[in-house]
């Protein structure tokens, strides 16, 4: 769960935007005022976003926690490398199958001995 995205701001956003938000979807969440079955699930989402974006060491981690998530993997590299090195081997077979061809045709033309 993206808990700027469950306060409705952006990853930019400076502390008064962030207790503003806060307090704001407080209010619209509130089982006491949204009468929705899952009111209470998005009260509780919104006190967690709260209570972490609200405290700066907390946010800080946040987002470093954030940012690890939008670097690839060690397993996602190797699997792009795999795939690239998938396609080349797939283009040199594909051409050298190509010249067999030419060749044997050009052979069986007589006009290779």
């Amino acid at each position: 769960m993206d808990h700027y995205r469950t306060l409705g701001i952006g990853r930019g956003a400076n502390q008064d935007e962030v207790a503003r938000a806060f307090r704001e979807r407080v209010r619209r969440t509130h089982p006491d005022i949204d009468p929705s079955p899952d009111a209470t699930a998005q009260l509780l989402a919104v006190i967690e976003a709260g209570e972490v974006l609200r405290h700066p060491e907390r946010r800080q981690r946040y987002d470093t926690w954030l940012a690890s998530l939008d670097r690839p993997t060690p397993t996602v590299r190797l699997y792009r490398h795999a795939s690239l090195a998938s396609q080349v081997l797939t283009a040199i077979l594909g051409h050298l199958a190509r010249r067999a061809a030419l060749a044997n045709r050009a052979q069986q033309s007589g006009r290779v001995r």
